[in-house]
């Protein structure tokens, strides 16, 4: 469950080895935008059942955070096509996502390397945050975990992910999942979290992210010293208070 409440005497913060000072803790709850990129493409993983699932993720997504919300919703294969944008209304979302044709290989990382260069380039990272819904596998990308998670950071926007496991899947199949880890990595480091699910559970672990997403706080800190430009630090938070799991980048960049 979100805490509504933190203040700045219980926030710690560190800039590389140095103690930072945490001038500001305000909590926003769910954020205004949120892209949603739901995976259409046409790798093997997941056969037929694939967009009833992913579908079923946005849909329970959006019912938790109907409100100010407008959702963005994104088809990619090695494109991108929009799908939806509007607000946190399910029915609409559904009816959009019905009749989507999978085709085209999947270009998990080059389309989150993308979206966090777009994201940069609109000046919106301070409103928005990314959610991916994937099946785990990766067939067209060229570009890195490293690439993601730093395009990502400058952009200031955590990366969420869903990854809806097939029940028929042996551990042959689950080798194959070459994006799953990856996924793991970027949302570690962007300050979001992956969730990987079978399809009875999309609706209970889509809602712990959802209720992530209405706990989230914006945490201002005097680092104490000048950070260069283009420059990459190593940024540490915690809640002294006990009992709180807190959830942040874990590196700072200075565009």
């Amino acid at each position: 469950r979100p805490v509504p409440d933190l203040t700045v005497s219980e926030i710690k913060a560190r800039i590389e080895s140095g103690e930072a000072t945490v001038t500001r803790v305000s909590h926003l709850g769910a954020p205004k935008q949120i892209i949603v990129l739901v995976d259409s493409s046409a790798t093997w993983a997941r056969g037929p059942q694939k967009l009833i699932w992913n579908t079923q993720c946005v849909s329970t997504l959006a019912d938790h955070l109907a409100g100010d919300s407008n959702f963005v919703v994104l088809g990619f294969s090695d494109q991108i096509v929009q799908l939806y944008n509007g607000p946190a209304r399910p029915p609409m979302i559904e009816a959009a996502l019905k009749n989507i044709t999978r085709s085209g290989e999947s270009a998990l990382l080059e389309i989150l390397k993308f979206m966090g260069e777009s994201i940069v380039q609109q000046g919106i990272g301070d409103r928005t945050v990314l959610v991916v819904v994937s099946d785990g596998v990766d067939t067209a990308s060229k570009a890195t975990t490293k690439d993601v998670i730093r395009t990502l950071g400058l952009a200031g926007v955590p990366l969420y992910s869903l990854i809806v496991m097939d029940p028929t899947w042996n551990a042959q199949n689950q080798s194959k999942l070459n994006a799953k880890s990856k996924l793991l990595d970027i949302s570690k480091a962007t300050g979001g979290v992956s969730q990987a699910m079978g399809p009875g559970e999309v609706r209970s672990a889509t809602s712990r992210i959802a209720a992530m997403l209405a706990g989230r706080y914006r945490i201002e800190i005097d680092p104490g010293v000048a950070l260069k430009s283009h420059s990459e630090s190593r940024l540490e938070i915690d809640a002294s208070r006990e009992g709180i799991a807190m959830f942040h980048a874990d590196r700072l960049y200075r565009p």
